[in-house]
């Protein structure tokens, strides 16, 4: 009998947070059952608790929070230019974003590897070496998400 209830509610589970597979449905639907003092034969992991599990299934964060610039200067005369961004993490209803964590500056100089220069929430006073410069911004979700580094979207400042 509890076969097609499980199945339901894991149906349930899919429909509020399509990202989740299988071993997460099968891991949140055991730790959200009502226990009957541990597995046993007769209620294997306890009585399947639906709206705990679809609650719970609302609450894992999947997605990549994203992040945008809000200042782009274009020709830098000076050392260091003072750089700002927003970052967000949004999820479509019902599903509960797990909040911005930070917002990582990186920065690759006349075509080179990018690396870390900053991380912060809104902005910073950053560096400008000679050439050209591309910087670009990773946002990074309390769920540990991470956003891709967006080359293709990269702030280009030219100091000379």
């Amino acid at each position: 009998m509890a076969t097609p209830m499980v199945a339901g509610v894991a149906a349930l589970m899919r429909g509020a947070n399509p990202a989740l597979g299988s071993t997460a449905i099968a891991r949140i639907l055991k730790a959200t059952a009502r226990r009957g003092g541990g597995w046993t034969s007769a209620l294997g992991w306890g009585v399947v608790d639906a709206r705990a599990a679809v609650d719970t299934a609302r609450r894992v964060d999947l997605r990549a929070p994203s992040a945008t610039f809000g200042t782009t200067p274009g020709d830098v005369r000076t050392p260091t230019v003072e750089l700002s961004w927003r970052g967000t993490d949004r999820s479509p209803a019902p599903l509960v974003p797990s909040g911005l964590r930070t917002v990582e500056l990186w920065r690759s100089v006349d075509g080179g590897r990018f690396a870390l220069v900053e991380r912060g929430r809104r902005g910073a006073t950053v560096e400008v070496p000679r050439g050209t410069v591309r910087y670009v911004l990773r946002a990074v979700d309390r769920a540990g998400n991470r956003a891709r580094l967006a080359t293709k979207r990269a702030l280009v400042l030219t100091r000379r």
